[in-house]
């Protein structure tokens, strides 16, 4: 038990240490994932890949508001795709 909390926490940390600019990368790749889901529904109309997709993008979402924050005051820092933080003046992706 001691030791998948400890790769929770490993893997929680690693999360908090990337850069905006792989946040970003990362959100793009789950939203293209959710649309090839979604065309799969389409083709079979299967009610479990649909509830999965949807899962899927209300995850995106919620890793992207987490998680694409300002790395010097952590600030979100919103659609903004700028190389200095709105809010601090600071490099973002540094």
């Amino acid at each position: 038990m001691n030791l998948l909390k400890e790769k929770a926490a490993k893997a929680a940390k690693a999360l908090k240490a990337m850069k905006p600019e792989t946040v970003g990368k990362l959100y793009i790749v789950i939203l293209v994932a959710a649309i090839v889901l979604f065309s799969l529904y389409t083709l079979n109309h299967s009610s479990a890949v649909a509830v999965i997709a949807v899962l899927l993008i209300f995850a995106d979402i919620l890793f992207y508001v987490v998680f694409y924050r300002c790395p010097h005051c952590g600030n979100f820092l919103g659609r903004s795709d700028a190389k200095f933080c709105p809010h601090c003046g600071k490099e973002v992706n540094k």
